[in-house]
């Protein structure tokens, strides 16, 4: 886990659950090679970068901008991802989420 605001790991914290129970994880890079098996069912949420920098403007107050300097990690990095890890090719469910009043799942 990583604290995005202080740009730090968050300390792990271990806990049992049954069997039964379901585990729903929220995250970025979950596709990856390493963690597909992990997961029963997967969903990746498709946004353009425009959309995504819009809302952690509003959300985290940085530059609304893609392009703007202080987004290039975010930017690149899920640039990076999509094309090594192909998520959408490996998720259950892919949603496009860019109007979050009305997601639709993605037939393809």
């Amino acid at each position: 886990m990583w604290d995005h605001v202080a740009d730090t790991p968050v300390p792990r914290r271990w806990q049992r659950y049954d069997a039964e129970a379901i585990l729903i994880l929220d995250g970025l890079f979950l596709h990856r090679p390493k963690l597909r098996d992990a997961w029963d069912m997967s969903i990746f949420c498709r946004v353009p970068p425009d959309v995504s920098c819009a809302r952690m403007a509003k959300r985290d107050g940085t530059p609304a901008d893609p392009n703007h300097l202080a987004n290039r990690r975010y930017v690149e990095g899920q640039r990076l991802y999509i094309e090594a890890c192909d998520p959408e090719a490996h998720a259950t469910y892919v949603v496009d989420n860019t109007d979050l009043a009305a997601p639709y799942d993605v037939v393809g």
